[in-house]
């Protein structure tokens, strides 16, 4: 009997052994698992903190960025504005110039032009009473003493502009309205107005 109960102390015994050695190993495969699980969070959380920090940075770049290139299109539209308003009163000015001046100009403005001399001149319905044959007249003597011909004629058809005229030439016009001269002006001049204004 005594022999039985040394066996079975020796089962329970070993059993006793190899059930602490169980717990012993699942505690520290727990512990394991947790350390890393511990870890890996860690290692996410740094990861998204620094992902929300670079989206924070581009968002903040993207946002800077709108408002500067917001701000410059202001600034150039105001510009613009500006600048549209000193070409406005400049036609102003020519729609006001005294009677002889405006005449001398059409008359200088026709004898500087390389004329056949054979052009018809569309003139603006408004200057019918201020540009006449006779200004024509007094041009096509100055083409003759060049030896052009001298056959200015004014055209049948008016024009629907500020000032100035068009010499049409076949099936060519040659546009030297206030308009088309101030627009011409405004391409050259445009840059150097801008920094006269704005520095």
């Amino acid at each position: 009997m005594s022999d039985i109960n040394v066996i079975i102390n020796k089962i329970i015994k070993d059993a006793e052994n190899e059930r602490d050695a169980i717990l012993k190993e699942a505690k520290d495969e727990e512990a394991s698992i947790v350390s890393k699980s511990v870890a890996k969070a860690e290692s996410e959380k740094a990861a998204m903190i620094e992902k929300a920090k670079k989206d924070a940075a581009i968002k903040k770049e993207r946002i800077i960025s709108s408002a500067t290139i917001e701000v410059r299109n202001k600034k150039l539209a105001a510009k613009q504005q500006v600048i549209s308003k000193v070409f406005n009163q400049a036609l102003e000015k020519m729609k006001a110039l005294p009677k002889e001046q405006y005449v001398n100009f059409v008359k200088n403005s026709l004898v500087a032009l390389d004329l056949k001399g054979d052009e018809k001149i569309r003139i603006s319905k408004k200057d019918a009473d201020i540009i006449d044959q006779a200004l024509l007249d007094e041009v096509n003597k100055i083409l003759s003493s060049e030896g052009k011909k001298a056959n200015l004629k004014l055209s049948s058809e008016h024009g629907d502009f500020a000032g100035g005229f068009i010499v049409e030439k076949g099936k060519i016009d040659l546009n030297y309205t206030f308009e088309a001269l101030l627009d011409l002006a405004k391409d050259n001049l445009e840059h150097e107005v801008a920094n006269i204004l704005f520095g």
